[in-house]
């Protein structure tokens, strides 16, 4: 017996009319007769009367009437809590971030987006790119952040941009770049600078190397160090320029911040799930991402896009 059948004979039982009851399902009358006579044929007992006066139940109708509604009853609350069960495996969201989570405000997204979602738990898992893309498609992760040079190179996703931010030179007092609002490459080449090697395994700064080399910069008139903070605390010692993801507050280095004046030295932040995998929570924390004010970056040309 289906659930159509079902529907049915309730909706004949509660108004005690074909007419009313095919109204109210959407169907046209024949059709509820002749599921009620299929049913009653299928039972071997009749269910309702018909006669001059209208409809009624038999006792054997009322019966199942009472035990079905029961039924249904539990049948709903089921889904219910199915739904529920359903929707708070979604409540947590893990999050793969490439860089330490102070960069380009991670934080000040979460804090915005738990006003809205304040049930939602999130894990934020920090790494490198190669690392964090394993992960990823382990599915270990339901959204990953990154540079779009890498992230649209994985399938089955969609890519969302974020921002594009500048890179940012750093300049120690009384060098004679000190109070430049922009330098170029060949200054660069010319004084030398610190900055992230190219050769370390992180896919980000891989990337944003390859770009400033593409722009110009001489890579073997830079001093290649492991972390930013190597670049930052050279700069500091007066050692030399450095070059830096300009995904922080200026004010957080305490000396001159210049641009770095290249077309190709940018760095383009976004974020990716997967199309293969339906996280409600995930696509919102992405729409919240879209739609918040990245420290130091501008929004991002680039269109969603998705992979197969």
């Amino acid at each position: 017996m289906d659930f159509q059948r079902i529907e049915c004979f309730l909706a004949v039982a509660h108004h005690l009319n074909f007419s009313r009851a095919a109204k109210q399902l959407y169907m046209a009358q024949p059709s509820v007769t002749q599921q009620i006579k299929n049913m009653e044929d299928e039972l071997g007992f009749r269910l309702l009367e018909r006669d001059r006066r209208g409809v009624s139940l038999t006792s054997a109708g009322k019966t199942l009437q009472d035990e079905l509604i029961r039924i249904m009853t539990d049948y709903k609350g089921a889904i219910n809590r199915a739904t529920q069960v359903a929707n708070n495996e979604q409540s947590h969201i893990t999050l793969g971030y490439p860089n330490p989570p102070e960069w380009s405000d991670m934080p000040g997204l979460i804090r915005e987006f738990r006003k809205d979602y304040p049930h939602v738990t999130i894990s934020l898992r920090l790494g490198k790119g190669r690392q964090l893309m394993d992960d990823f498609q382990a599915g270990e992760l339901d959204v990953m952040f990154g540079d779009l040079g890498y992230l649209s190179q994985l399938k089955n996703t969609k890519v969302t941009p974020l921002f594009r931010a500048p890179a940012y030179v750093l300049v120690p007092n009384g060098h004679p770049l000190d109070g430049a609002e922009r330098i170029t490459p060949s200054q660069i080449n010319h004084y030398g600078a610190y900055c992230l090697s190219a050769d370390i395994q992180d896919m980000t700064i891989g990337v944003i190397s390859r770009r400033m080399m593409d722009a110009g910069i001489d890579y073997t008139s830079t001093y290649p160090v492991l972390h930013r903070e190597d670049v930052v605390a050279s700069v500091y010692a007066g050692m030399g320029l450095g070059i830096v993801p300009g995904t922080l507050r200026r004010e957080v280095y305490q000396t001159h911040v210049a641009i770095l004046d290249a077309k190709n030295a940018f760095f383009e932040f976004g974020c990716v799930r997967r199309t293969d995998r339906h996280n409600v929570t995930a696509s919102a924390f992405i729409a919240a991402a879209a739609n918040y004010r990245w420290i130091g970056g501008t929004t991002s040309q680039t269109s969603v896009q998705e992979t197969e």
